[in-house]
């Protein structure tokens, strides 16, 4: 039984290590011509953009007046900081007036100094300047400072681990799923490429190359697929076409109607339920080999029970705050919906509603069930490695009877091991109480260690006897 396991985990091992490697050259691979995206000529239209510097405010208006219909007026001096028009000012008038803003309280209010970014259009009376959006390079590298130092100074090493987990993500999502998708490949394949990336590595990077590490891979790769079958069930189920968001428009404006967008919208929902489904994979796999570390003793079922019974807990909060960051996204689409007087099945069929219903539902599921089998695998690995471990102690205390002295070396040659699980196993017979201390340092000269005759074997610069 034991060499069975171990030949499963060294096989899922394996293939996880493929796995790895053919998604890291896969997109090297050049993508179907016929398959790849034409941008829209009008969207390839070069932007005449820049920056610049609100220099003074020449006329303001806050709305109140009867005459604004309730909308705010501002008229400003900018001096452009950047392209061929820099150096030159421009008056810019925004509000009711110019009638570039919506009847809104939460409107615009420029100050001298503030930083914006400048278009030019044509209209028919000629060329025209707009603020689209303030420049806010500066507060958001404020608010990523802020982030970093709070998770290193609270974190310090794992913190520091958990941010190169997030800038991984980060790179993955921009630097191979965007760019593969505009290349023309199927857009719920590479998200679940860039998802496998993103959790596999996740998992290496919390417990290292180890059992623990494999065990977690596989649940999360596991509890992926599960994912990516209920979203594509569901997504046919409801006939939902993925043009139920605002951002669909753009797309079909850039790229005309090539992009797959029930394939985003399925991918979409594997990327959005990721975080979640790391942790709760990774979590689980923790608390089993913990149990086990704990009570050597207990079987892989009983492993299994117990570690279910922890997950059962992580469950409702987990789904809760999937949904919770669902429905805070969809919040303004909840309310929009909410002034139309028709009966509440009809608002749910609406395509936005049922699409953010199905992603969060789908999500939520593929987590619940990511409980149960991640925790199947890493109690099957962490009964396996107890047993792996507990035969490797045996061995060494039948070895240590039969001579007077040891170095960690020359055990494991004899067990056909490497240094690292030999020490391991060292310790953990210390610990239990077979081995004991011997006062003093042990300097690794054997033949000259006044320690030698009551030494039976040295690790870890010191000396142990029975």
């Amino acid at each position: 039984m034991e060499r069975i396991t171990g030949n499963v985990m060294a096989a899922i091992a394996a293939v996880l290590l493929v796995v790895f490697i053919g998604m890291l050259v896969w997109p090297m691979v050049p993508a179907p011509s016929a398959g790849q995206l034409q941008v829209h000529p009008a969207a390839a239209s070069e932007q005449n953009t820049a920056r610049g510097i609100v220099v003074a405010v020449l006329a303001q208006d806050a709305g109140a007046g009867e005459e604004s219909g309730g909308r705010a007026y501002e008229k400003v001096l900018v001096r452009v900081t950047t392209g061929q028009r820099a150096g030159q000012e421009v008056i810019i008038e925004e509000g009711a007036t110019a009638g570039t803003l919506a009847a809104t309280p939460l409107v615009r209010q420029f100050r001298p100094g503030d930083e914006v970014y400048l278009q030019w259009t044509q209209g028919p009376q000629g060329e025209k300047v707009l603020i689209t959006d303030y420049v806010r390079d500066k507060p958001l590298v404020i608010v990523v400072m802020s982030f970093v130092c709070a998770v290193v100074l609270i974190g310090w090493r794992k913190g520091l681990r958990s941010l190169v987990g997030t800038g991984l993500s980060v790179l993955v999502v921009f630097l191979l799923i965007v760019p593969q998708i505009i290349a023309g490949r199927d857009p719920l394949a590479v998200c679940i490429v860039g998802a496998i990336v993103i959790a596999t590595a996740s998992a290496y990077l919390t417990f290292g190359w180890n059992i623990r590490a494999h065990a977690a891979s596989a649940g999360i790769v596991a509890s992926l697929v599960i994912t990516d079958l209920l979203a594509s069930q569901f997504v046919d189920m409801t006939h939902l076409l993925g043009l139920g968001s605002e951002e669909t428009g753009y797309l079909l404006a850039n790229f005309g109607p090539g992009i797959d967008f029930r394939g985003l919208l399925m991918g979409g929902i594997i990327i959005s339920a990721l975080g979640v489904l790391v942790d709760v994979c990774i979590s689980q796999t923790s608390a089993v080999f913990e149990l086990a570390s704990t009570d050597p003793d207990l079987s892989a079922l009983e492993l299994f029970q117990h570690g279910l019974n922890i997950g059962r807990d992580h469950i409702s909060a987990s789904v809760n705050t999937l949904v919770l960051a669902y429905a805070g996204t969809a919040l303004p689409l909840f309310m929009l919906f909410a002034l139309y007087e028709e009966p509440l099945i009809r608002r749910l069929s609406r395509e936005p509603v049922s699409e953010e219903i199905v992603r969060s539902l789908a999500g939520s599921l593929g987590l619940v069930l990511a409980v149960p089998l991640t925790t199947l695998i890493a109690a099957g690995a962490a009964a396996w490695q107890v047993q792996r471990e507990t035969g490797l102690q045996a061995k060494l205390l039948s070895l240590l009877q039969q001579r007077k002295h040891w170095q960690v070396g020359d055990l494991a040659q004899t067990l056909g091991q490497s240094d690292g699980p030999v020490e391991a196993a060292l310790a953990e017979l210390a610990e239990r109480g077979y081995l004991k201390q011997i006062p003093g340092t042990c300097s690794g000269d054997c033949a000259h260690c006044e320690l030698r005759l009551g030494c039976l074997v040295s690790f870890g610069g010191k000396a142990w006897s029975r």
